[in-house]
């Protein structure tokens, strides 16, 4: 008896319901993965359920500039590197994607990275190495020299998965930021204009001009205004203002500043249905190890 044809394992059209509207809220909502998962995670996992993965960490090499090739000319070294060493150079690491930082803990030696997400230059599964997760990050000190980040997961779902994860996370922190900077330049200009009404009523009763400067009356600059924003207690003054100075740049000088520059296709990553099942972060920690080095 012949057997049924099997049918194909995506076909457009054919996902499911469920599927289909994880992907289409993917696609819409940049803050999506802070919302659309409401389920258990196990002790391992933050309690803010923000998304976790699990990966290997292979390392970071300086680059001298942000042309995606000499990402792609470090991961062939990491990758060479670690298939020479063996598990040597494997460290399992676990990675944080919050609001406005790239948290990666790993072990054996310990460490703790945090890379803020407007420094992160660029992201992408590598196309050579497709179980790779990599980044570029600007460091942040007076240098400001360039990072890449290199992480092997267990399949190349992960990876991908992780790329759109941050490529949601920066967009939804551009906008807060644009949202927050608009809101601030509002309210102040109200302010400014209600202290100068106030200061024509007091001259109008007094018939006589007050020694203050009518010209200063309520002036900030927007990175005095933006500095005064509610996550100020998560960023210092300092790192606030580079926010700021790295977005206004962005804002200034790129057509779609909101949108991280990636090394795959965004569409493709939205629309693919395995991605969509792990975007919001995994529940079951699985690092992988050395086998996933046969790429």
């Amino acid at each position: 008896m012949a057997s049924s044809p099997k049918s194909p394992s995506s076909p457009k059209g054919s996902r499911s319901p469920k599927v289909g509207k994880l992907i289409d809220t993917i696609r819409n909502s940049p803050a999506l993965i802070r919302r659309h998962m409401n389920r258990d995670r196990d002790k391992n996992t933050s309690s803010d359920d923000i998304p976790v993965f699990y990966a290997q960490y292979l390392g970071r090499e300086e680059v001298s500039t942000l042309r995606f090739r000499h990402c792609n000319d470090v991961v062939d070294h990491l990758i060479g590197t670690a298939k020479a060493d063996g598990a040597k150079k494997l460290r399992k690491s676990t990675i944080y994607v919050r609001k406005l930082n790239l948290d990666i803990q790993t072990v054996h030696p310990k460490e703790t990275i945090q890379v803020s997400l407007h420094n992160i230059a660029y992201c992408a599964a590598d196309m050579k190495h497709p179980k790779v997760f990599t980044f570029i990050a600007k460091e942040n000190d007076q240098h400001g020299q360039l990072l890449c980040y290199a992480f092997l997961c267990n399949k190349q779902e992960k990876a991908r998965a992780i790329t759109l994860c941050l490529s949601k996370a920066f967009e939804a922190a551009f906008l807060e930021w644009q949202r927050n900077k608009h809101r601030k330049m509002k309210l102040h200009k109200a302010e400014v204009d209600e202290q100068r009404v106030n200061h024509q009523v007091t001259v109008a009763n007094n018939n006589s001009i007050p020694t203050q400067d009518d010209s200063k009356i309520g002036i900030a600059s927007d990175e005095q205004v933006l500095q005064s924003d509610d996550e100020s207690d998560v960023f210092s003054p300092e790192e606030e203002a580079t926010m700021h100075r790295e977005f206004t740049r962005r804002e200034s000088t790129m057509r779609r500043p909101s949108l991280l520059p990636l090394g795959n296709i965004l569409e493709e990553l939205e629309n693919d249905e395995s991605v969509a099942l792990l975007v919001g972060g995994e529940t079951t920690p699985n690092h992988g190890d050395e086998r996933d080095l046969v790429l």
